[in-house]
């Protein structure tokens, strides 16, 4: 509610569309995800009085995949930024794909990220979507190349693990709307 009404004070409306990666949900939640958070996030606007076009990806930074590019001297990580959306790689009943944020250590197979849209009222292609998240893993002010997942993620990261550590009940209001946890 406060972030809302700090949203509506500053712009003096509403969002016409919102855009959400979800980490953190894995293989075995994604169903039970689906079915009540998105129902949640729904509810949520509509109290406030809104029905925005929403956008949500879930982000999935473990997994067990690796890929390979064959070069004349054998087998290298693929380059940053390379995005595997083949169906033969993909969930043939989603929308997925995986991308290759960052580079691995000398000697060693980038672990690909895979991204789920599992729902899209933005209508994305998937060029567009795949592209935004891929310049997302470039945005992290507090490392100077590519991160594994989008800059919102490692922010909500952030914010949730030192709000634990070092706030012991609520910030004063006058610094509410500043980034004053990071």
């Amino acid at each position: 509610s406060l972030l809302w009404s700090n949203i509506y004070k500053h712009n003096k409306k509403y969002p016409d569309s919102i855009l959400v990666y979800r980490d953190g949900v894995g293989n075995s939640q994604l169903q039970t995800f689906v079915l009540r958070e998105l129902c949640e996030y729904r509810l949520a606007l509509k109290e406030l009085g809104i029905d925005p076009k929403m956008t949500v990806v879930v982000v999935q930074k473990r997994v067990s995949v690796r890929f390979v590019s064959k070069t004349d001297n054998g087998f290298e990580p693929p380059p940053l930024g390379v995005v595997i959306d083949d169906p033969e790689a993909t969930n043939a009943n989603m929308w997925d794909f995986y991308l290759i944020p960052s580079s691995a250590p000398p000697g060693t197979t980038s672990t690909p990220t895979r991204f789920i849209v599992v729902e899209d009222q933005m209508n994305f292609t998937s060029d567009q979507i795949e592209v935004l998240t891929n310049q997302m893993c470039y945005m992290y002010y507090n490392w100077p190349g590519p991160i594994k997942v989008p800059a919102c993620c490692m922010y909500a990261h952030k914010i949730a693990y030192l709000f634990g550590k070092y706030v012991n009940g609520d910030p004063h209001a006058s610094i509410n709307h500043l980034l004053f946890y990071l």
